[in-house]
C-alpha cells in the first residue's frame, strides 16, 4: 500500500477541545502519539457549546500542543424551543460535511470518537464518495448511552449503526468480547487501552504534600465516592495531617449536595478540599505534588467494559496508587508490585492508606514500578502505531 494513505489521520469527536475531561485527554494523548510516528492529526470538535462555553475558552481554529484543532458548531446558547434546536442541529451537521469537502482529501483516515449518529452518517456518506477509511472508537458498553432510548432506537443502535464503519477501537478485551460474541460484529477490530502522554508526565517534581488526591467527575455511584470519603474518615483520626484533595466537577447539583452532607457527616469539612475542575496542565502538577493517588471505582457496567483514563495518569507519574479491583485493573496491575490493589470498600481502602504511610519507602518503588507500567501498556506512541498499521490494513482489505 502507497506510504502516501498513512500521512494524515483526522479524530471528528463530540468531546469539548482542547479543554475537556477523560475523553479529551485520550483524543490528545492519542494525537500526539500520531505525531510521534510523524503522521500528521487533526481534530474536528463537533461539541455543542452552550452557556459556560465561550469563543475565549474555545476558539473557532487553533493549535494546542502542536495539534491543530476546529470547533465547528461555537454559537451563542441554547436556544429555547425545540423546532429551533432541531434546525440548528441539521444546519450544523451540514457544516461538518462542508468542512469534509474543502479540508479532507482521500488519503486521510477518519477516526470517529462520539455516539452520535447523523454526524455519523454525513460522514460515512462521504467516505463513500472519497473512499477514506473510516473507524470508530469505542470506549465504554453502549448500553450507557441508551438508557431511556426506545426499543426500536436501541436496536438500530446496536445492530446497525456500527456496521456503518469500516471497523471498531475498542479500549478493553471484555469490550471487543461483546462487540464479536453479542453483536456479532465481523468487521477488523482492534483493542487499544488506556493511553498516557508520557512526555506530559516526566516524574521529576520533587514537591510531595501530605494530600491524597483524586481527580475526575465528582460522582458517588461511578466513582466510589463514598468509598473514599469513608475510608479516609477512618485513615484521617490517626493521620491528622493529611488532607483529602478531590478535583473535577459534580455531575450534577444532587450529586453536589450528597457529596457535601457525607463531608459534613463524616466531620471532614476540615480535611477535604473540593478543589473544581482544573485544566489539563494543571492537573499534570497537582497529580506530581500528591503522597498518593486513588482510584475507588466501585463494580459496574462502566468498570467491567471501560478503562479509566485517569488511571493511567496516575500510574504515569510514579507515586503510589491506589486502585480498586474492577473491570481489567488487574490483567495489568499487581498488588504491592506496581500499584495497591484493594477491594471496593471502605476497610480494604483505607488499609491500603495505613500500608503506603507505614513504608512510603517502600510505596515509591511500587510507584515507580506504576511509570514502568504506563510506559509498556499504555504508551501513546506505540499505541498510535499500531492504529496507523491497522488503518494500513483496513484499507489494503
Amino acid at each position: 500500500m502507497d506510504e502516501q494513505k498513512t500521512k494524515s489521520i483526522l479524530i471528528i469527536t463530540s468531546e469539548a477541545f482542547p479543554y475537556g475531561m477523560a475523553g479529551t485527554n485520550r483524543i490528545i494523548s492519542l494525537a500526539k502519539g500520531f505525531k510521534l510516528n510523524d503522521v500528521e492529526v487533526e481534530v474536528l470538535s463537533i461539541f455543542k457549546y452552550g452557556k459556560s462555553y465561550n469563543q475565549t475558552n474555545f476558539p473557532v481554529h487553533g493549535t494546542y500542543e502542536g495539534i491543530a484543532y476546529t470547533n465547528v458548531l461555537i454559537a451563542e446558547a441554547k436556544h429555547l424551543t425545540r423546532l429551533k434546536r432541531v434546525i440548528k442541529r441539521n444546519i450544523s451537521s451540514l457544516l461538518i460535511l462542508k468542512y469534509l469537502i474543502r479540508k479532507v482529501d482521500k488519503n486521510t483516515k477518519i477516526l470517529y470518537y462520539s455516539p452520535w449518529i447523523w454526524p455519523a452518517l454525513l460522514v460515512r456518506l462521504f467516505t463513500r464518495v472519497r473512499r477514506n477509511i473510516f473507524v470508530k472508537e469505542e470506549t465504554e458498553h453502549p448500553s450507557l448511552r441508551l438508557k431511556g432510548k426506545s426499543k426500536i432506537y436501541q436496536t438500530i443502535y446496536l445492530n446497525h449503526y456500527y456496521q456503518i464503519f469500516d471497523g471498531l477501537f475498542v479500549i478493553t478485551q471484555n469490550l471487543h468480547d461483546f462487540f464479536v460474541r453479542e453483536l456479532r460484529y465481523r468487521k477488523p477490530i482492534l483493542i487499544v487501552p488506556m493511553v498516557v502522554d508520557l512526555e506530559s508526565y516526566t516524574n521529576d517534581n520533587k514537591t510531595i504534600h501530605n494530600a491524597i488526591v483524586f481527580s475526575g467527575e465528582l460522582d458517588i455511584e461511578k466513582e466510589g465516592l463514598d468509598i473514599l470519603l469513608r475510608a479516609f474518615a477512618a485513615f484521617v483520626g490517626r493521620h491528622p495531617e493529611y488532607i483529602l484533595d478531590l478535583y473535577g466537577k459534580p455531575v450534577s447539583h444532587t450529586q453536589e449536595l450528597r457529596i457535601n452532607n457525607l463531608i459534613a457527616e463524616l466531620s471532614l469539612s476540615e480535611s477535604v478540599r473540593l478543589n473544581g475542575f482544573k485544566t489539563r496542565d494543571e492537573l499534570t502538577e497537582i497529580l506530581s505534588a500528591a503522597r498518593i493517588l486513588v482510584f475507588t471505582r466501585p463494580p459496574s457496567l462502566q468498570a467491567t467494559y471501560g478503562f479509566s483514563t485517569k488511571l493511567g495518569e496516575y500510574l504515569a507519574v510514579g507515586k503510589p496508587v491506589i486502585a480498586t479491583k474492577v473491570g481489567e485493573i488487574d490483567r495489568y496491575l499487581v498488588d504491592r508490585v506496581n500499584a495497591f490493589l484493594a477491594d471496593p470498600e471502605c476497610l480494604s481502602v483505607q488499609a491500603k492508606m495505613e500500608e503506603i504511610v507505614n513504608d512510603y519507602k517502600f510505596a515509591l518503588e511500587v510507584g515507580k514500578e506504576a511509570r514502568n507500567c504506563a510506559i509498556i501498556n499504555f504508551n501513546n506512541k506505540i499505541e498510535a502505531e499500531r492504529i496507523i498499521n491497522f488503518f494500513r490494513s483496513v484499507g489494503a482489505s
